[in-house]
């Protein structure tokens, strides 16, 4: 767990001015600390050692007073900074985070799940600002002001300084062991709230359907369950937090008690000036506060520590980079083949895609055990991963070009993909064909869903039944045959369809097939992924994916 990631500056430019701002609030609260301690030493001595009065010390005292303001101003505008800086922040990490998922990458939606995206995009995303407004501030402090302070407590007195460097090193030394125990809870506790955040995100989509099969209970207790767990998790981190903050408060008032017990010694037998002594004493426990604050902060901020990480991960996950080469023509198009394929993943081994082509007119079925790259091949396809190894060939008569040189938006112009689970925008059914042209009226758009299976017999409230997460008003067959309705809308050359007979009868699969080979009639290139023995029966070509023996 990094405590200051580089991968900010990359992803914020307002981190730089914030990064500026607290460098530049810890120099001057460095510098009023230090002179604090001379002036409030030199008060004290000239008060009873040399007898001065209140007269003859209030120019002194007036200063002191000036400083204890400049301080506590110092502190408050550097938190309203800090405060403000980290609303902006947590709204560029946002917006970056949004448009890594929805503009460039919506593969990452596949892999992380829409349960761990939205747990991103609130709470994670609101768990940075203690991170940035406070100890983001603080750890640029710790950096100078014991720094700086040990070094003037050493020119004051060597021995003094000696035992401020010996006992200092014990609070980052602690600090690391205890770090690495929170490290390891909290990556155990936040990867629990994204599994219950999935698990409810996919329970509220899912509710009609558990309700019709009597299965509501049994989620609930599941749910119980792993909320009981993150529960425990949760009261383990505390247990660390609140052992981290005894320990190195305990190594800071036995160090600060030894320094005035060594000064105490010392100025008896005069082997120390008084002012020295004091100077020593002030500044003593400005040296391990900041530290101990640091750690304070660190477990506040340790959860938006976590969300960081994994928001970098996805700003920074590669995609396909447009080239300079375009396509004029899809219609142009012989073929699209390619060799082996890997792609690795960070989270697992990678997948290997075996050889396979692609033609107009024909019908390709894709079959094969879950999760061993079905779906990974249709990410390829569009352009939202690039191979480790391996090309994707795109020919045109006897002109090949390779899919990365193409440019990316236009290859995605001509390409209608269904997921295996479409989402839609909450509103009407009428009103998701509508944003895609505002001109259709509503037996066009019956035109587009009866092929699919869907007449008005189907759905009760017609094209204003209602559509979005938790409210959809059909169910998950009809989605996926909605959304294939809504994807012969855009009139495209390549159809890459994920399961789309999944969850239907065998009469709607029927219409679904006669759909697929209309397609290919009309020389569309159309890839289905299915398990149905009736869709691979049907397909011209088959491509089957098996488990490697490695």
């Amino acid at each position: 767990m990094k405590l200051l990631d580089p991968r900010l500056l990359r992803h914020s430019h307002s981190s730089r001015g914030f990064l500026a701002s607290a460098a530049l609030n810890a120099v001057v609260l460095t510098s009023i600390t230090i002179a604090q301690a001379f002036l409030l030493a030199d008060i004290i001595v000239a008060a009873f050692q040399q007898e001065k009065s209140v007269s003859e010390l209030t120019f002194k005292i007036c200063m002191i007073a000036l400083l204890f303001v400049a301080r506590a101003s110092s502190q408050f505008i550097g938190e309203i900074v800090s405060s403000k800086m980290s609303q902006r922040i947590c709204n560029e990490l946002r917006t970056g985070l949004f448009g890594a998922i929805f503009k460039s990458n919506p593969e990452i939606i596949r892999q992380k799940g829409a349960g761990q995206i939205s747990l991103l995009a609130t709470r994670g995303i609101a768990n940075l600002d203690p991170y940035f407004s406070r100890f983001m501030p603080q750890l640029f402090i710790s950096l100078f002001v014991p720094l700086v302070v040990g070094i003037t407590i050493a020119s004051r007195d060597l021995l003094s300084g000696l035992v401020v460097l010996c006992t200092i090193a014990l609070i980052p030394l602690f600090g690391a062991l205890i770090g690495k125990f929170t490290a390891a809870a909290m990556e155990k506790k936040w990867k629990t709230l994204g599994l219950l955040s999935t698990h409810l995100f996919d329970l509220l989509s899912g509710l009609t359907t558990l309700r019709v099969f009597g299965r509501v209970d049994k989620q609930e207790k599941q749910i119980e369950l792993v909320g009981d767990r993150y529960r425990k998790e949760t009261m383990g981190v505390l247990r660390i937090s609140f052992l981290s903050s005894l320990v190195l408060e305990l190594i800071a008032t036995l160090s600060v008690a030894l320094l005035a017990v060594q000064i105490g010694i010392r100025l008896i037998d005069a082997h120390i000036t008084l002012f020295n002594g004091l100077v020593v004493l002030i500044l003593a426990p400005e040296v391990y506060w900041p530290l101990r604050n640091i750690a304070a902060y660190f477990h506040a901020a340790a959860d938006g520590v976590k969300a960081a990480e994994e928001i970098y991960e996805i700003l920074e996950t590669p995609t396909a980079v447009a080239k300079s080469a375009k396509i004029q023509s899809l219609n142009k198009i012989s073929e699209i083949k390619w060799n082996q394929l890997t792609v690795e993943y960070s989270t697992s081994s990678e997948v290997n895609i075996p050889a396979g082509h692609l033609l107009p007119g024909k019908l390709v079925v894709i079959t094969g055990p879950s999760g061993i790259g079905k779906s990974t091949l249709f990410a390829l396809l569009m352009g939202f991963k690039t191979p480790s190894s391996g090309e994707i060939e795109v020919w045109q008569g006897e002109n090949r070009n390779l899919l990365g040189e193409l440019d990316i938006s236009d290859w995605r112009s001509e390409i209608s993909w269904v997921p295996q689970a479409p989402h839609f925008p909450k509103g009407a059914l009428r009103e998701t064909f509508l944003k895609i042209d505002s001109k259709l009226s509503d037996p066009q758009i019956w035109e587009l869903l009866h092929p699919c299976g869907i007449s008005s017999v189907d759905l009760v409230n017609g094209l204003d039944t209602p559509l979005g997460d938790f409210v959809d008003g059909v169910s998950v067959g009809q989605k996926r045959r909605i959304a294939l309705a809504r994807a012969l809308l855009r009139d495209s050359k390549i159809f890459l369809l994920d399961e789309p007979t999944a969850s239907v009868d065998d009469f709607n699969e029927d219409e679904l097939l006669t759909l697929f080979h209309e397609l290919k009639n009309d020389q569309k290139i159309v890839v289905v992924i299915s398990h149905r023995p009736r869709v691979i029966e049907a397909a011209d070509y088959l491509l089957i994916f098996e488990k490697s023996d490695k």
